[in-house]
């Protein structure tokens, strides 16, 4: 052998390693052992930069929020190989489970260590004697790469590592052990390598408020693919929203077989092959100035190894299910789910208020109820008006007071009375015996009152003994006179509207009154969800369900309607917490509980059509046994009105 070649030997073994980007280096390197495209990796152009930013010193930490099988899981595999092979220092792989690190060592990461020539004598043989290297942990130069169950503090706290890796975040238990935030947990263990450490999170988010991956991507300088029109040229971020297919015909497959892509900006329809040459010529922006933090977030609209006409195909079977919608929506959309529940924006209901006359019956609706919440601090009574029509629930609010009466105190002063007097009653009283002026002509009636009998249970069974009491048919179902007055407390039954009616033997210890017990959690998820109902364009009909609001309610009202968030806790356990005065959502609660108790969703057209004729035939006001002749009610009635300091 020539000395030239001996020394032309030795100077590669001594020289350094080619200047290349990991993504690079994956390409030369990387062996894909599973899925339908096994063999050498030929990166799609949106997996790129987020793989490239493993290897880029400026960044620290990399939050990929991603559809299903585009960006995730490749990344970590690409990442892992690299540090082992080409920047070897510790590395950890945080997975939600057990039974997932076990699949993810043996499944995922097996493969790879033994088909890619790049790696293979790097991670030392199980079967050696010296060899620390099991299912959870892999020995190699430079490392170890540990594998561990988000809920095991002890795994979590135990290695100093520079590179963390966490899978499926949005699936991690709230706490790890008691420990804290398993994320927060393994963070610490990248301390002593800062300013080299490396932190990916990868997921599909979930619920919006809950998601960990949508807290943690909105910390960075969130980047989003965008690819250009090939039409116009302009350059859009991929949305559903423009997403156009057939939606007449009853054949869902059909439907989907019509998919386009529109440009948002010039309209052209793209076809699967101009959206998948448009992805090819992508690039990656960000939405805010990069502080360390790179995020990425990409939907299935960008994959191209799925038909647009298959995607509409999985949203068209999954849209009438709220449950198949959301999976939808976080897996292929990676979007965020808002479930029907949660506290809806205040500023936007009190915004898109209407100018309907305040103390009249709209037109549309066909009977009213009313429900009252009884408080202690300060004392009063508070009670709402609300009209109901055909339309799926479809509801108007038309009266709000504050009865809050006062009479003369000690020395002539003014003292508010109390539920315990007569006066807060007597007020309401009126209001219940008034028959209210329809758009239409005639008048309504209060079908059904509910009052809340949690405080001073016994001066409300009293008031509810003066009013007419609904008969009930099998199966709970209610037979409801006018004017009827129910008293009501509140379950916790997350399925059921009308959680049980006490039955007649325990009617008998109450003077013959039966409790409504009204599963709050559920009808709270059903207001907001009306809540949640979009405003419809210029003349296009409202949408079932949606709820009205007169432009005399105040901020102090919708503030009240949107005083409680759902929580849903560690244990699956739905808790709603009161962030302020919540009166407001406790009315209208009372009140679609009253409206499933009239058989409101059960009414066929022709009882539609019945209520309809009895309010054109009630230009007189009705007089019921026993009782004052009602009177209509005028608008001027609202002077009567007492609100606290608080509603001020």
């Amino acid at each position: 052998m020539k000395v030239e070649d001996v020394i032309t030997g030795v100077a590669k073994l001594w020289a350094p390693p080619p200047r290349q980007t990991v993504c690079e280096w994956a390409q030369e390197n990387f062996i894909v052992t599973t899925g339908a495209n096994k063999g050498r990796f030929r990166p799609a152009p949106y997996q790129v930069e987020p793989i490239n930013a493993i290897g880029d010193p400026a960044i620290n930490e990399i939050v990929i929020m991603s559809a299903t099988q585009l960006l995730k899981t490749i990344t970590i595999l690409v990442g892992i190989s690299y540090v082992i092979a080409r920047d070897p220092d510790p590395i950890m792989v945080v997975m939600p489970r057990d039974s997932d690190v076990g699949k993810f060592s043996k499944f995922r990461l097996a493969p790879m260590l033994r088909e890619m020539p790049a790696l293979r004598g790097l991670v030392s043989d199980p079967k050696s004697r010296n060899s620390s290297t099991t299912i959870d942990t892999k020995d190699f130069p430079g490392g170890p790469l540990i594998m561990t169950a988000a809920g095991s503090p002890a795994n979590l706290a135990a290695y100093a590592i520079r590179y963390l890796f966490c899978d499926e975040v949005d699936k991690y238990p709230k706490s790890s052990g008691g420990e804290g935030n398993p994320i927060d947990v393994a963070n610490k263990r990248t301390a002593t390598f800062r300013g080299r450490r490396k932190r990916i999170q990868t997921c599909s988010p979930t619920i919006a408020r809950e998601s960990q991956i949508a807290a943690a991507y909105a910390e960075t300088d969130q980047r989003k693919f965008w690819v250009p029109c090939p039409v116009c040229g302009k350059a859009q971020v991929l949305a559903w929203r423009q997403v156009k297919f057939e939606k007449k015909s009853d054949d869902l497959k059909k439907r989907a077989a019509t998919a386009q892509y529109a440009c948002e900006h010039c309209g052209a329809l793209w076809n699967d092959v101009q959206r998948w040459a448009a992805v090819e010529r992508g690039v990656w922006r960000a939405d805010r100035p990069f502080t360390g933090a790179a995020g990425f977030w990409i939907s299935e609209l960008y994959s191209s190894f799925k038909p647009l006409r298959e995607l509409v195909w999985d949203f068209l079977k999954a849209k009438d299910s709220p449950e198949r919608l959301k999976v939808f929506v976080n897996t292929s959309l990676a979007e965020v789910w808002d479930v029907p529940g949660m506290a809806p924006d205040w500023k936007r209901l009190y915004d898109r208020r209407e100018d309907y006359a305040y103390g009249k019956v709209p037109r549309g609706a066909s009977f009213l109820t009313a429900f009252v919440d009884v408080q202690e601090n300060p004392p009063r009574l508070e009670v709402e008006v609300k009209a109901w029509g055909k339309n799926g629930g479809e509801n108007w609010s038309i009266w709000y007071e504050v009865i809050a009466p006062e009479r003369p105190g000690p020395g002539g002063r003014p003292v508010r009375c109390t539920p315990a007097d007569p006066e807060p009653w007597e007020r309401l009283a009126e209001l219940l015996t008034m028959d209210w002026p329809h758009a239409d002509g005639g008048t309504l009636p209060i079908w059904v009152c509910g009052v809340d009998s949690g405080y001073m249970a016994d001066t409300v069974y009293s008031f509810c003994r003066q009013w007419a009491q609904p008969a009930y048919g099998p199966a709970g179902a209610v037979v409801p006179s006018y004017r009827t007055v129910v008293p009501t407390k509140g379950g916790h039954n997350p399925f059921k509207i009308i959680e049980n009616i006490s039955s007649i033997d325990q009617s008998k210890l109450r003077g013959g009154l039966r409790i409504v017990t009204i599963g709050t959690h559920c009808v709270k998820q059903v207001v907001y969800d009306s809540l949640g109902k979009d405003k419809p364009l210029d003349e296009q009909p409202f949408p079932k369900g949606y709820s009205h609001h007169p432009s005399a309610y105040d901020e102090t009202y919708f503030h009240g309607l949107t005083a409680e968030t759902r929580i849903v806790t560690e244990a699956g356990a739905i808790e709603w917490h009161v962030t302020g005065r919540n009166e407001p959502l406790d009315t209208a609660v009372g009140n679609r509980a009253m409206y499933e108790l009239c058989g409101g969703q059960r009414l066929s057209d022709a009882a539609w059509e019945a209520l309809e004729e009895q309010r054109q035939q009630s230009a007189a006001p009705v007089v019921l046994p026993g009782q004052a002749a009602a009177r209509v009610h005028d608008q001027r009635e609202e002077s009567r009105t007492v609100r606290p300091k608080w509603m001020s």
